[in-house]
């Protein structure tokens, strides 16, 4: 996968580049132009059918050892729930394990395995990548992609305390305002996921203890009142799941509008100093900067 990132992908950009510049004036006039025009055309479908065929069986090994890695968590869950005392259950040792704990476990915790493993290679390609990119940006438009690449930093979720007076206080809360809202999002994504987990819990215990007692609540025509005890869990739970819904769809119209603008203030710090703007500058330093902002 590294490979692929680090050598493919850039060549696929750099033929991109290569072929947008045959297309300016200057490159017209050329013996060869047309010639140059296939040969990059070439290169370009070339690197982006490499970078797929080398993609997807890194991808399918990632999921596999994922699914391993899931099952095997699965297997000692239930293992050691086939264990597990009463006193354990009772809560009689100071330590309460749930039937609604186990269940959450093995129904949403185990697939993290499946979602967040695709991303541990990236830990090591994502810096790197980002060098290789921001080298290219400087390259295309000098010290105007400071704009940009410093756009990205603000946007990554970083915690960050300032020990400065109150007036530089204020500038800094303006300038990283979009980093403190990006942490402000984090904070409150760990607190419904841990708010959804608790709630989860309680309505797996109280689900389990309605089954068990399931005779008892016939014989006394008990039916209503728990089935209103259910509900109002329920309802609970599905609004703080409403709210993290809420989140996540704000975290990502901010993630994908975000790209666009970094390209914007990058362009127009570079026309600003009175640089032409090409076509081909355009569509580099746009393809340039989605790299950075996917990897960052």
């Amino acid at each position: 996968m590294a490979l692929n990132e680090w050598v493919v992908r850039i060549m696929q950009t750099m033929c991109l580049k290569w072929l947008i510049e045959t297309f300016s004036a200057a490159k017209q006039e050329e013996e060869h132009n047309e010639r140059n025009q296939y040969l990059y055309a070439g290169g370009l479908c070339l690197s982006t059918l490499v970078w797929t065929l080398l993609l997807h069986p890194n991808v399918f090994g990632i999921q596999h050892v994922g699914m391993q890695c899931r099952i095997a968590t699965s297997s000692l869950i239930y293992r050691k729930a086939l264990r597990l005392s009463k006193a354990s259950s009772s809560g009689g040792d100071g330590k309460t394990t749930t039937m609604g704990q186990l269940v959450n476990l093995l129904s949403n915790d185990v697939n993290r395995f499946d979602i967040y493993l695709f991303m541990t290679p990236h830990l090591l390609i994502g810096p790197v990548q980002t060098i290789i990119f921001a080298v290219l940006l400087w390259m295309d438009l000098g010290y105007s992609c400071l704009g940009g690449i410093g756009f990205i930093v603000l946007l990554s979720p970083m915690q960050c305390k300032f020990h400065v007076s109150s007036a530089c206080r204020r500038i800094l809360i303006l300038v990283f305002s979009r980093t403190c809202f990006a942490d402000l999002i984090g904070r409150l994504f760990t607190l419904y996921r841990a708010e959804i987990a608790k709630r989860t819990d309680e309505r797996g215990r109280l689900m389990n203890e309605i089954i068990i007692a399931m005779r008892v609540i016939k014989m006394y025509a008990w039916e209503r009142p728990f089935s209103e005890l259910v509900d109002s869990v329920r309802k609970y739970e599905v609004k703080i799941l409403r709210k993290t819904a809420y989140v996540r769809g704000i975290y990502m119209s901010l993630f994908i509008s975000s790209s666009k603008v970094v390209t914007f203030f990058t362009l127009l710090i570079y026309v600003s100093t009175d640089h032409p703007l090409t076509a081909d500058k355009v569509f580099r330093s746009e393809e340039h900067t989605s790299e950075l902002q996917s990897h960052h």
